[in-house]
C-alpha cells in the first residue's frame, strides 16, 4: 500500500477538532490511530480516565516502545535486559499516577492492565465493576454485557510466562454459565502481540496459518468465550467517535 499522505481535519465527538496527516485508509494508519485516540481520551468527561490520557501508555498498547530512553546498544541479550529495566521503571512511574498507594514492584503489569481495561470500557460508555465471587471465581471486571479477564505483559520479558494466556478458556470454562454473560479475555501490550504472532488466539499470522487453532477459537466462541485485543477496542472506539 502506498503512503499517500493528505492533511485531514477531523471532528471528534464533544466538539474536539484535530488536524492530522493521515494515510488514505484511516483505520490502518498506525500513528493516526494513536493520535486520534489520545486526543479523544485526553478530552474524556470521565475523571477516572488517567492512564489513557498518557501518550506513552497508548504507544505501549500498540507495541511502540520508542518512548523509552535510548541505550548504548551491545547485543540482543544485554539490550533486552536494559530495556526490561527501563520498561519496569516506566511502568511503575505510570502506575503511581493513579495508584500511588501501591509499592513499586516488578508485577506492575497486573494492576496497570486491569485499569487500562476499565478505562477502555468506560470510554465506550459502559459501566465497569468488579464482579462478585461465584464458586471461587472472581474475574477482573464486568460490564452490562460481558465478564472481563485481563492479560497483559511487558515487551522485554523472557521465558514462557505468557503461555498461560492460552489456558484461560479452560480455567474459566464455567464463567459464562455462572455469570450468565460471555467472557472476554482482553489481551494488552505484549500479551496481544504474542496472541497474534505466536499463540494464535487473536487474528494474525499464527491463527490464520493453523486450522486447528481456528477450530479451537471457534469452539471457545460457541461456548461464550472470546479473546480480544486492546487495539481492537481502540479501533472500535475510533470508528464510533470520528465524524467523517
Amino acid at each position: 500500500m502506498t503512503d499517500n499522505i493528505t492533511p485531514r481535519r477531523l471532528k471528534i465527538k464533544g466538539d474536539t477538532m484535530i488536524t492530522i496527516k493521515r494515510k488514505i485508509q484511516l483505520p490502518q494508519s498506525y500513528s493516526t490511530t494513536i493520535t486520534i485516540f489520545h486526543t479523544f481520551a485526553k478530552n474524556s468527561k470521565y475523571t477516572d480516565i488517567v492512564f489513557l490520557r498518557e501518550l506513552s501508555v497508548i504507544q505501549w498498547i500498540f507495541g511502540d516502545t520508542s518512548f523509552l530512553p535510548e541505550i548504548e546498544k551491545q547485543n540482543r541479550t544485554r539490550d533486552d535486559k536494559k530495556y526490561k529495566e527501563l520498561e519496569d521503571i516506566w511502568g511503575q512511574e505510570i502506575l503511581a499516577k493513579k495508584r500511588p498507594d501501591l509499592q513499586k514492584s516488578g508485577n506492575w503489569t497486573t494492576v496497570l492492565g486491569e485499569e487500562i481495561g476499565r478505562e477502555l470500557f468506560l470510554l465506550q460508555d459502559k459501566s465497569y465493576a468488579k464482579p462478585v465471587n461465584i464458586n471461587g471465581f472472581q474475574p477482573d471486571g464486568e460490564t452490562e454485557d460481558s465478564i472481563i479477564e485481563v492479560k497483559s505483559q511487558t515487551y522485554f520479558t523472557s521465558g514462557t510466562a505468557g503461555e498461560k494466556i492460552m489456558g484461560v478458556p479452560h480455567k474459566y470454562v464455567d464463567v459464562p454459565e455462572l455469570y450468565k454473560k460471555p467472557l472476554k479475555i482482553l489481551c494488552i501490550a505484549c500479551a496481544e502481540k504474542l496472541g497474534r504472532e505466536k499463540y494464535g488466539v487473536l487474528h494474525g499470522p499464527a491463527l490464520s496459518s493453523s486450522l486447528g487453532k481456528q477450530k479451537n477459537i471457534a469452539f471457545y466462541k460457541s461456548n461464550g468465550i472470546e479473546y480480544t485485543g486492546a487495539t481492537d477496542i481502540i479501533r472500535e472506539i475510533i470508528w464510533n467517535i470520528v465524524i467523517d
